[in-house]
Formats: structure tokens, C-alpha cells, sequence
């Protein structure tokens, strides 16, 4: 029986992300040393060993993405797709069905998580998230400027995920089937990417 389809950034990458706070490379990071150094100081040691799991917590939320949401948005912001939002082009109840080859999806993130120390704001900690799927050829179903649906994709992904420039995992995921057909409730709107 075939793998399932992940739901989330986190299912396609969860054999490759670290699970444990050990993964966290405090010592070879100086501002990651110097914010535990500092909730040491100012908290106690307990608090510090602490922080390693709270910065694993920060990778699952920031993996806690969607794929249907990652690939709809991209897809939307496709050149080749916006002539599908002008209703002069393709009136607003024409189906259309929109193939589209292989091709890489990316996406960047960065939250931001901030330290407190006695209601003191001490630190603002950024993650930095950098993602790309490398999808087979699927087919968008496309209606009134939105994607409704994409049916028949595969892909493999690749994920970087950083604290304060100390990196805490890279991975290539295997190669992953999609649902046989994500649906995107509503719609997702075809617009130009913001630059």
C-alpha cells in the first residue's frame, strides 16, 4: 500500500527533522549561546536547558503548513495562469482545465518568536524557512479567476530551516504522491506575484 499523502510541510519532512532539543547547535551559534547564557543568568539553568525544546516546538509550528496551501499559492501568482483572471478572456462560469509541466514550487518563511524575561521583551528570535517542492506535471481546473482544484500530482521537496543563522536541518523528502485531487474550498484567487 502507497505512503499517504502529507498533509502538512511537517508529514513530507518528518523523518528528516530533528526531533530533539540536542539538534539545536547552541555552542557554534554565538547569539544562540548568548540567549541561553542569558535565560540562565536571568532564569536558572532549567529554563536554558529548556530553550533547545521550545526552538524544536518553533520548527514544528513553522512546518504546521499546509502543502495544499503552499502549492495553491504559488500556482496562483503563475504568469501563465493570469490570463485566466481577466473575465474578458475566460468569462466568469467557463471551466477551464490548465495543465501545467513539471516545475518547482518555492516558498520562504520567517516568524519570529519573542523572548520575555519578567514581562521584559529580551530577544526576538527569527527562524528562517526555505522551501521547494519540484512537482510532476499536474492539471489546475480553473473558474472565475480562481483554482478550484489540481489533480495528478507528484513531488519531491527539499527544506532548510535556520534559528539566527544557525541551521537546524536540511532535507530532501522522498519522492510523494499528492492527493489524487486537492481541493481548494472557494477557490484560490489568480493574481500577480507582489514583488
Amino acid at each position: 500500500m502507497p505512503d499517504p499523502a502529507p498533509a502538512t510541510i511537517h508529514d513530507l519532512f518528518a523523518s528528516e527533522s530533528p526531533e530533539s532539543a540536542s539538534a539545536i547547535p547552541f555552542e557554534s551559534n554565538a547569539e544562540l549561546a548568548e540567549l541561553r547564557e542569558l535565560v540562565a543568568k536571568e532564569v536558572s539553568a532549567v529554563a536554558a536547558n529548556g530553550l533547545g525544546g521550545a526552538l524544536i516546538d518553533g520548527l514544528r509550528e513553522t512546518l504546521d503548513l499546509p502543502c495544499a496551501t503552499l502549492m495553491g499559492a504559488a500556482w496562483a501568482a503563475y504568469e501563465t495562469l493570469l490570463p485566466y483572471a481577466d473575465p474578458a478572456q475566460h468569462p466568469p462560469d467557463e471551466i477551464a482545465l490548465v495543465p501545467l509541466g513539471s516545475h518547482t514550487v518555492t516558498s520562504t518563511h520567517r516568524p519570529k518568536v519573542e523572548v520575555f524575561l519578567d514581562g521584559k521583551k529580551i530577544r526576538t528570535v527569527t527562524f528562517e524557512l526555505d522551501l521547494s517542492l519540484e512537482v510532476d506535471a499536474c492539471v489546475l481546473k480553473v473558474r472565475g479567476g480562481r483554482i478550484h482544484e489540481a489533480q495528478g500530482a507528484r513531488a519531491r521537496g527539499a527544506m532548510r530551516f535556520a534559528c539566527m543563522g544557525a541551521v537546524l536541518a536540511e532535507a530532501q523528502s522522498r519522492e510523494i504522491p499528492l492527493p489524487a485531487k486537492l481541493v481548494f474550498e472557494g477557490g484560490i484567487p489568480i493574481a500577480p506575484a507582489r514583488g
